[in-house]
């Protein structure tokens, strides 16, 4: 069905989302529009867009706008909104919340309108909002994963190496440098974790810590300063968890720096993205490359 007036975007878009058809949603974009994440992040083309719906849509939502309108200057139409979303509709009932959504839509060629832009937490507070709301329902639904603990995933391996200083030293430079690389490709299982599907929200870290809430894949599931952190993270072809520990040496001088990590893989197409991780040796060659920058930076 064509859209011929852009003000109908945003109720059709609610109708599709809250009957979970993610068919239908996409079919309110351009191909090469951009919708804008709960944490900021733009998700450009509609493949990249899909990913990001079908994990909103795992969490069951339901919206229901409460304003619109729309201002349409020639081609293009600039819409503003305030709706209401409440997630695990379909099992029980969740959390709900209220957002503001800003949006750019452009008239086709045959005469309909589609997003070209779609920012559905336009303002801070409002983005802020969304993330704990999708992060929290989203930890629990796991895109059908059933929960499960860190070390209650297959063993995968496990690489260690000794640094020349303290256990608080090399903690801080956990914290400080290596979790926030992650993002540009340091983890283990998880460097490709956002568009594979992958959860792009995070759990706040546990208070005290200074642990980054933003890890690109992960989300942190344990921390003890200076001695453990344990990061948790999944995608449609895996479930996996990196363990870091420090251990003091040399009465505590030195360091031994461990990484362990425990993954689960589903069916033929898991069983694939595990031989082509693991098996190639990528995955050991990225953990030990990400070791032994730890400990060039912090013996340096």
């Amino acid at each position: 069905m064509s859209v011929s007036d852009p003000r109908d975007l945003p109720q059709l878009f609610a109708e599709r989302v809250s009957a979970g058809d993610i068919e239908g949603v996409m079919a309110l974009y351009e191909d090469g529009a951009t919708l804008v994440g709960p944490d900021g992040v733009a998700a450009a083309g509609k493949q990249a867009i899909r990913e990001r719906l079908e994990q909103l849509l795992a969490t069951t939502p339901r919206i229901a706008p409460t304003r619109s309108c729309a201002m349409v200057v020639g081609d293009i139409a600039l819409m503003s909104g305030d709706w209401k979303l409440r997630l695990g509709a379909g099992d029980g009932g969740g959390p709900s919340f209220e957002s503001t959504s800003t949006e750019v839509a452009r008239r086709q060629r045959d005469g309909s309108w589609l997003y070209v832009i779609d920012d559905p937490a336009s303002t801070v507070a409002a983005r802020e909002a969304t993330r704990r709301a999708v992060g929290a329902r989203a930890a629990s639904v796991r895109a059908g994963w059933p929960a499960v603990a860190a070390d209650e995933l297959p063993y995968i391996d496990a690489h260690s190496i000794e640094v020349n200083a303290p256990a608080e030293r090399v903690w801080a430079d956990i914290v400080e440098h290596a979790l926030r690389s992650f993002g540009a490709g340091m983890g283990p299982l998880g460097p490709y974790a956002t568009r594979l599907g992958g959860c792009p929200y995070v759990d706040a870290p546990p208070p005290g810590h200074d642990v980054p809430e933003t890890i690109v894949g992960f989300r942190v599931a344990r921390a003890e300063r200076p001695s453990l952190i344990v990061l948790t993270g999944w995608h449609r072809f895996a479930r996996y968890s990196l363990t870091l520990r420090v251990e003091p040496v040399c009465a505590g001088e030195a360091s031994r720096l461990t990484a362990e990590t425990r993954a689960s893989f589903a069916g033929a197409a898991g069983r694939l993205y595990k031989r082509i991780v693991i098996g190639t040796g990528g995955h050991m060659i990225v953990v030990m490359r990400m070791l032994t920058s730890i400990r060039r930076r912090v013996e340096h």
